[in-house]
């Protein structure tokens, strides 16, 4: 049952009435006649009876201004008829027009820490979050915010001709470097992901190997992580008996599992810090850390001086000039790194190890092929 259903009629048209004039008050000066007539348009398709009676603006204006404490401004606006009589009438007009009902319901409760959430959840771009804003909500109502979800949930569904104002309240200010494709297609892996890590649950997966073949594999999650526009599971794969990484997008579906969660390698992956001697995503146990040393230009230094390529970087003043820089990192030699170094073109040059630098010019030659 969702939250619709959960209200009786008379709770869904006051919250309706009270979003109706919400969203009126943020635009301009309205008078009650106004009023009516936008909350008689939002319930054509609600099925609610109309309403006729000024009294019931000014119950909603009450409402508005003693529960959601939204100040109102109220302005007397004369007008002249076809009969040449001047009329007055009282007009109202919110205050400060950026209000948010749900927000507000938030402060009013006094817990900080939820309108923070509350701020950064709705703010968010690149997660998909209206796949869940749903299920957030019905959370919060058994956590004893009702008047939260039931306004929040016509706030954001309501029929309104003023949706694109309305919507404008919620405008993404924190936005994560993915994609439409992780937008459309990934988001409820990325939950259902989600939701078995911090169960501690195994999963299956159906898995594309390389794009090429699927294969079933037993999982323990532990981590999803982005690198790169794209998002990852870091998990124990129980066949190989070690730790691997799956891209969201070749995770082709998920079940429970009935092995059980390998516990002991979720505690050591994060206790070890296993991203600790590597740039990106790829790891090898077998492989071993290597001291890379890499002379800058002066002018791409200052971009990686703030930007470090690793944690692990550190200038070597003794060898820099008026012309370059020189840093040492000590990291994993993986496709990542290899990426980002070829990143900076002439830019950079690596001095050490010999073999990763004959890896890079090996891969401007073939480039430079591809163009003669």
């Amino acid at each position: 049952m969702n939250l619709r259903d959960r209200l009786s009629l008379k709770e869904k048209r006051n919250i309706v009435m009270i979003i109706s004039v919400h969203n009126c008050l943020k635009t301009d000066f309205s008078d009650k006649k106004t009023l009516i007539d936008v909350i008689n348009e939002d319930f054509i398709n609600s099925d609610f009876p109309g309403v006729n009676d000024v009294r019931t603006i000014d119950r909603v204006i009450n409402t508005i201004e003693n529960l959601l404490k939204i100040q109102i401004e109220r302005k007397n606006i004369s007008s002249k008829n076809k009969r040449g009589n001047i009329s007055t009438k009282i007009n109202f007009k919110y205050v400060n027009p950026n209000q948010q009902i749900a927000k507000l319901l938030l402060e009013e409760s006094g817990n900080s820490e939820m309108v923070l959430l509350y701020d950064v959840l709705l703010s968010l771009k690149g997660l998909a979050f209206n796949y869940f804003t749903e299920k957030i909500f019905d959370v919060l109502v058994d956590k004893g915010f009702g008047k939260l979800a039931e306004i929040k949930y016509f706030e954001k569904d309501g029929e309104s001709k003023y949706d694109d104002i309305k919507n404008s309240d919620y405008t993404s200010v924190i936005e994560f470097d993915s994609h439409s494709k992780f937008e459309i297609e990934q988001s409820k892996t990325f939950y259902d992901l989600f939701d078995n890590i911090n169960r501690k649950q195994a999963i299956n997966i159906n898995y594309s190997i390389n794009f090429k073949y699927n294969k079933e594999l037993v999982i323990s999650p532990f981590l999803i992580k982005q690198y790169n526009k794209r998002w990852f599971l870091f998990g124990y794969n129980h066949e190989e008996e070690r730790v691997s990484n799956f891209g969201l997008d070749r995770i082709k579906s998920i079940s429970i599992s009935q092995q059980p969660f390998n516990l002991d390698n979720y505690i050591s992956f994060f206790d070890e810090n296993y991203f600790e001697d590597i740039v990106g995503v790829s790891k090898n146990i077998k492989n071993t850390i290597h001291k890379v040393k890499i002379r800058i230009d002066n002018k791409q230094y200052q971009y990686i001086n703030t930007k470090p390529i690793h944690d692990s970087q550190k200038r070597i003043s003794e060898e820099c000039t008026d012309e370059y820089q020189t840093i040492i990192i000590e990291v994993i030699i993986n496709f990542e790194l290899i990426a980002l170094l070829l990143s900076f073109g002439s830019n950079i040059k690596i001095i050490e190890p010999k073999n990763l630098q004959a890896t890079l010019i090996e891969i401007y030659k073939k480039a430079i092929e591809n163009y003669e």
